[in-house]
Formats: C-alpha cells, structure tokens, sequence
C-alpha cells in the first residue's frame, strides 16, 4: 500500500505508523520464542527551522582538512589543481582556448579566484575566432 504525502507532517505520521507495526512485529516474535535484536533509536527529520538556510556564499571549510575550491563563493571541494570538477573543467577549456587568466594559477588559494563568465551562442563563437587569430 503506497501512502503519497504532501508535508513532513504526513511523513512523521508514516514513520510512527511505520515504528508501532515494527513492535508489533518484535512483540510476535518474542512470543514465538524467537530472538530479536533492540529497535534502533529512531531520529526525528530536521524541522526547517533547525536546517541552514542555502545562500549563495561560500561554504565554510570541512573539518575533514580537505581543501575547497579555489573559486570564490563556490565553496565544493577541490579535486584536481585547487580546483572542484566543475571548475577544473571550466580550466581546461579555458586552457585550449588560449584564454586562460593569469589568476587562474595552478594550486591557488582556496576561495581565492574570481570566477569568469564565459560567453555563450554567437558571442562565444566570436571570441573563440578573436582567440585563435592572436
């Protein structure tokens, strides 16, 4: 029987339905003679008050030591130069293309390059064919 819901109320509601037919089950089983291992403690879903709200800033630092990208405000992990894959990959086109910029150095500070926004459609085209004649 599939129950669709329509807020986390519902969802709370499901999972105490869900909890009490799981001691029943536990319950049935004691009787029988059978071993059952202890309910494992339940969590409550976070309500929205107590989640962050997203916003566009940088992400702090995780406390694992990894390092974050070096693009300001992007906040991911780097992978590969200082940089997430997204932006690595942003790098190597930028770096086929022959117009890579000077900030974007290899290894850079995390949170410590600006961002480039590249042109799209005709634009692109134009600049890639400004590019390749210098």
């Amino acid at each position: 029987m599939a129950t669709k819901t329509k807020s986390s109320g519902g969802l709370l509601e499901l999972a105490d339905r869900l909890e009490d037919a799981a001691q029943m089950l536990r319950d049935t089983v004691a009787k029988l003679g059978g071993m059952v291992a202890p309910a494992p403690a339940v969590k409550a879903p976070p309500t929205s008050a107590a989640r962050p709200a997203k916003s566009g800033k940088a992400r702090a630092a995780p406390a694992d030591g990894t390092r974050m990208c070096a693009i300001k405000g992007c906040g991911k992990p780097s992978r590969t130069k200082g940089y997430c894959a997204a932006h690595y990959q942003k790098l190597r086109n930028l770096e086929k293309t022959n117009r890579r910029p000077a900030a974007w150095a290899d290894n850079a500070a995390p949170n410590s390059v600006e961002d480039v926004q590249l042109p799209r459609g005709r634009a692109a085209s134009k600049a890639l064919a400004e590019a390749s004649t210098q």
